[in-house]
């Protein structure tokens, strides 16, 4: 199920509410799953009881033994069990970005020191 505006490309005004259903994506102002199965939700509220899910992403989610693969949101009250959550998303991109960077220094390091890996002119 995706819940958009045909018109606009956006979500759906309103609000969308799941109980013991299993959907694929849901994209809406307000949605509210009780008992459900979805692999995306976006939305600006999102009200979850007893559910599962890969990805919520939304302004504020209130959860009641809700688990989940990636939540992305400022504001969470409840119980959720996330693999990834926006602190976790952050520290992993920084600590990529480190490592390539440290990579690029260590490379560069290697082609000034090593005899005869230095590029020509």
């Amino acid at each position: 199920m995706v819940a958009y505006d045909p018109v606009t490309g956006g979500p759906l005004e309103g609000e969308i509410e799941l109980r013991g259903s299993a959907v694929g994506d849901v994209c809406a102002h307000e949605v509210e799953i009780e008992q459900g199965a979805v692999f995306a939700v976006r939305a600006d509220q999102v009200k979850m009881d007893r559910s599962a899910s890969v990805l919520v992403a939304a302004h504020k989610v209130e959860a009641q033994d809700v688990r989940t693969v990636l939540l992305l949101t400022p504001r969470l009250r409840g119980n959720v069990t996330a693999l990834i959550d926006l602190r976790t998303a952050v520290a992993i991109g920084a600590g990529f970005f480190l490592a390539r960077a440290a990579l690029r220094l260590a490379a560069g390091a290697t082609r000034w020191l090593v005899p005869g890996r230095r590029r020509s002119k």
